[in-house]
């Protein structure tokens, strides 16, 4: 493995740290229901994402797949929706499904450049 393929990784590794904590950091300003977060994948080109939830109450993680999201401006605000969300509890697939046809959420503005 080259010098410069470390680097990268490294980069890499601490880019989608910060991007993790960033989030779970924002999460937690809408939520407590949320007490950790856990395997964040982000694919920037595939437009996905997954992670592990650890929930209030929940003695095991839940697992959430996104299987689409893209940015959108909105009165000069960047906005994220989400589409196609699976969780590992189908209870919850079917709440999501039946009221949140397309969640939308503010963002801050450097989501913008990471996502």
């Amino acid at each position: 493995m080259s010098l410069m393929s470390l680097v990268c990784d490294g980069v890499g590794y601490v880019v989608d740290s910060g991007i993790q904590w960033k989030l779970f950091r924002e999460i937690q300003k809408k939520t407590k229901a949320i007490k950790d977060m856990n395997n964040l994948e982000i694919d920037r080109n595939q437009k996905t994402a997954s992670m592990k939830l650890d929930l209030v109450g929940e003695s095991d993680l839940l697992s959430v797949k996104i299987g689409s999201y893209r940015l959108v401006e909105e009165n000069g605000k960047t906005m994220i929706e989400l589409a196609n969300i699976q969780t590992s509890k189908e209870w919850l697939n079917i709440l999501v499904a039946e009221h949140f046809k397309i969640p939308r959420f503010e963002v801050p503005a450097i989501v913008r450049m990471i996502l």
